[in-house]
């Protein structure tokens, strides 16, 4: 949660539109800049709020909101897919080498006193059988978010409590990759199969 980059969600933005999927850019408030946590969380949440409430509106499906989270993002997101209910709740979850253990790893453990979520915002431990399905990626070389303290646990929790959930994991190099063809297609796939994003042939009309 100290830093966001804005301008790495380009790509992203016009792969989620070529499906047919409206995007809206959360750009929270960072520890970096003396706001501590729940600050990141509660921000989540008024965006949540604030899309679902003009879905409507915007000719958006309030129920197919879902949420994507790519690093400290996908704390915020994994946390968010289980925590946030009643007409906050969320449709689904797109994880990319997301923070799951925010003691791991052992050379930059978030601490509390520092700002930082504390061990009891682990968020496979937050996970329940109305936690938001999910699509969680990792490359294989990953060693700040680490397949197995992170997105293995929290897949392996979504299996436990029954939540449709996907996990891939290639080599597509260090932490911070971004788009890489060995998780987008299967991702574009899974929104589909989902009802989450336009089957091919209406998205190649946008």
């Amino acid at each position: 949660y100290n830093n966001i980059s804005l301008r790495n969600m380009h790509r992203p933005i016009q792969w989620l539109h070529s499906m047919g999927i409206a995007v809206y850019v959360l750009r929270y408030r960072l520890r970096s800049e003396m706001h501590y946590w729940p600050a990141q969380i509660e921000d989540t949440e008024e965006a949540v709020r604030l899309v679902k409430a003009e879905a409507a509106s915007l000719g958006l499906d309030p129920d197919k909101i879902g949420v994507w989270g790519s690093s400290a993002g996908g704390h915020a997101a994994s946390l968010a897919s289980s925590t946030f209910t009643g007409q906050l709740k969320l449709a689904f979850q797109i994880l990319v080498y997301p923070t799951i253990d925010v003691e791991t790893p052992d050379w930059y453990p978030w601490i509390a006193a520092e700002g930082f979520p504390g061990p009891e915002f682990n968020t496979h431990t937050h996970v329940h059988p109305y936690t938001a399905p999910a699509f969680i990626t990792v490359s294989s070389e990953d060693d700040v978010c680490a397949l197995e303290t992170n997105a293995k646990p929290y897949y392996d929790a979504c299996v436990r409590h029954g939540v449709p959930a996907k996990l891939v994991v290639a080599s597509m190099g260090r932490h911070g990759h971004g788009m890489k063809v060995e998780w987008t297609e299967p991702c574009e796939a899974w929104l589909r199969e989902h009802g989450w994003a336009l089957p091919p042939q209406d998205a190649a009309r946008l």
